[in-house]
């Protein structure tokens, strides 16, 4: 699916924490503004038809995970551990696109959104099509608010309350599946984005 992500007045967040990770199209103001999709730049036809690197499928293709795939884990407040391997968002192109057209997401698959600060953000559902749960993360990766099952091709924006620094989208209904509630904790691991965080498995 698509995220775009359009900033508000804010100071920048530091990246201090360990995170977790999905995919829909984001607007990052409390308004309900829809901001205008910039164009993609399109490949060149002998770039298309070229057999893509084994990493790069992975990256696109939601039944592979890539190697050394960075990945977080939600610790619930019940004790349970929860591995979710994401693919990492941090350029604004990665946010505006996120999960769109994608026509599944495997349980455990996510995508993490970096934002550039500490604020409300907003994300919509444009050219997604499968229903996503959203999980906003403050800097020290506690899950201050959830947008459960969002609904596919919406437009209506989904945003929590509190300020957060990360967003992590999974398939909808995971977090209810999961009892992952607000006040869990996520650790990311094997990502040198994140300082301090592990780069061994758990």
């Amino acid at each position: 699916m698509k995220h775009w992500f359009t900033p508000q007045n804010s100071g920048v967040a530091a990246l201090a924490l360990v995170v977790f990770a999905g995919g829909c199209t984001m607007t990052e103001s409390t308004p309900a503004a829809i901001p205008i999709e910039p164009p993609l730049a399109t490949a060149a036809p002998d770039a298309e038809t070229a057999p893509k690197p084994a990493a790069e499928q992975a990256s696109t293709d939601p039944k592979i995970a890539p190697p050394s795939s960075p990945h977080v884990t939600i610790r619930t407040q019940s004790g349970a551990l929860l591995r979710v391997d994401v693919e990492i968002a941090t350029t604004p192109r990665d946010r505006q696109r996120g999960l769109m057209y994608r026509d599944q997401l495997a349980d455990g698959r996510g995508m993490l959104f970096i934002m550039d600060a500490v604020r409300i953000h907003s994300f919509w559902m444009k050219h997604t099509r499968i229903p996503l749960d959203m999980l906003f993360l403050s800097p020290e990766g506690e899950i201050v608010g959830i947008v459960e099952s969002a609904e596919p091709l919406t437009l209506t924006p989904r945003r929590v309350s509190l300020p957060s620094l990360y967003v992590l989208e999974v398939p909808g209904s995971w977090c209810r599946r999961n009892r992952v509630k607000k006040g869990d904790r996520v650790d990311v691991t094997n990502h040198s984005l994140f300082p301090g965080s592990s780069q061994r498995e758990p």
